[in-house]
């Protein structure tokens, strides 16, 4: 099983484990832990079965069994903490619809500071007004709504006008 960030990154969760410690503890350049990944990536899970070694190869001592579990009372407790928060979308399912004016002032904001990517194109013979709402418009179809509690309220107050139904659906995915 693999642990510790996107797939793409394949750790196994010894090297995973070696790293969040070694990163913790300041101990490793940044080529260390490269040659940890690449090296450990498939050792096998617990301390007797690679974190040891791994650790030990780079140069890092080894947490001792009192340590990981600590750490691991650690993890936990701020797990539960955050699962314990609502999620942003259940915080925006309980807001009210946003109108068309709050909605538009929202996102040219977002566009306006850099939420959207790349510029508008020019277009010649265009007024210095034409021009402006030109760019804003495109800056606000090239947002992308993000995790953000209003970025949900646009959402769930588009799928409410569409169908017709005042609750929000649930999110999934």
């Amino acid at each position: 099983q693999q642990y510790g960030g996107p797939p793409s990154q394949g750790l196994s969760a010894s090297s995973a484990a070696a790293t969040t410690y070694a990163q913790s503890a300041s101990a490793l350049p940044a080529v260390a832990l490269a040659r940890l990944q690449s090296d450990f990536g498939e050792a096998p899970v617990g301390m007797d079965g690679g974190l040891r070694e791994a650790l030990g190869a780079v140069g890092v001592e080894a947490p001792d069994e009192a340590d990981l579990e600590k750490m691991w009372d650690d993890v936990t407790t701020i797990n539960r903490e955050v699962a314990a928060q609502p999620s942003t979308w259940a915080v925006a399912a309980g807001r009210p619809n946003v109108a068309y004016a709050e909605a538009w002032g929202v996102l040219r904001e977002d566009a306006l500071r850099g939420g959207a990517e790349g510029s508008a194109p020019v277009v010649p013979g265009l007024g210095v007004v034409a021009c402006r709402e030109k760019d804003e418009l495109v800056g606000v179809a090239r947002t992308k709504l993000g995790n953000d509690p209003m970025h949900h309220r646009l959402l769930q107050s588009v799928w409410r006008h569409l169908a017709a139904d005042e609750q929000a659906p649930l999110r999934v995915g």
